[in-house]
């Protein structure tokens, strides 16, 4: 997976200003880095970064959550307009040298609807979602090869997703948990339906790893691989797996992947190819 190109920034972080390069694609709407927490649909707690009104991000804007060496709080908990792409946590700061700071998004209500190509929590830095209520949906509705969620981005990138009560996620295109970096998703409740494959440590570099108990429901709507060129740990101790294709398991060489199974139900139409470990009791 290639990177984005994104955008430079440079943050001050004395008077929270923001100095972009150009040329720029989209509006990026950034969370401005004075606010500790605070209402995503509140216009004021954004800053454009590429010289337009002051605005929460909408249409072809990029909503972008960046990260220094203090931790923030977003919430999001009524409807707001759609808008291309979401970033959690850049950038990094010093390259290969991580901000300490985690930005932290709670999604308790409403709909959070992205219409571009990739969703990003732990891009380069720190990044958090909570949901325990609500919809979030990428549905890539602006590109021809769908919408889709990277959990630990790049090889700094710390990315965890936490799904739990009555809330919903969809990506129209494939799921990442663990890309280039670290992601961890962890599913109690709620539902997660994927369209097409989930990766569970896509590349070389990668540590993935996916819980899911309680009543969590977990559709995939193509594959699903643990270990794709990384390493991937699915734990199953509860909750409803049901992939319509094939469940891979350290699916290429260099990879590694463990299931471990020990309660809830597990679905792989198209069987299972386990070339890593499957623990099952």
């Amino acid at each position: 997976m290639k990177k984005r190109i994104w955008t430079i920034f440079f943050l001050s972080l004395s008077c929270f200003s923001l100095c972009v390069s150009t040329p720029v694609r989209a509006d990026d709407i950034v969370w401005n880095l004075g606010i500790s927490s605070g209402d995503w649909n509140n216009a004021s707690s954004w800053i454009n970064a590429s010289g337009g009104s002051q605005r929460v991000p909408a249409g072809s804007d990029h909503g972008l959550l960046l990260t220094d060496n203090s931790s923030r709080t977003v919430n999001y908990n009524s409807t707001g307009p759609a808008f291309e792409l979401l970033n959690i946590g850049a950038p990094s700061g010093i390259p290969d040298s991580p901000y300490s700071g985690t930005m932290t998004l709670n999604i308790t209500g409403g709909v959070f609807r992205t219409t571009g190509a990739q969703d990003t929590v732990g891009g380069t830095g720190r990044g958090v979602v909570n949901q325990t209520g609500g919809s979030y949906i990428t549905d890539g509705s602006t590109v021809s090869s769908g919408g889709t969620l990277v959990i630990g981005s790049e090889t700094t990138g710390i990315g965890t997703y936490n799904l739990s009560g009555t809330g919903s996620l969809s990506s129209t295109g494939f799921q990442m948990v663990g890309g280039n970096g670290t992601g961890t998703f962890t599913q109690s409740a709620g539902s997660n339906t994927v369209g097409t494959t989930l990766y569970v440590g896509w590349g070389a570099s990668s540590s993935g790893t996916y819980n899911l108990s309680g009543t969590g429901s977990l559709v995939v709507s193509l594959n699903e691989t643990v270990g794709n060129n990384g390493a991937g740990v699915f734990n199953q101790s509860g909750g409803a797996n049901t992939i319509s294709g094939k469940l891979y398991i350290a699916r290429w060489a260099g990879s590694s992947g463990v299931y471990n199974l020990s309660g809830g139900t597990l679905d792989a139409n198209g069987g299972i190819v386990n070339n890593g470990t499957f623990i099952q009791g």
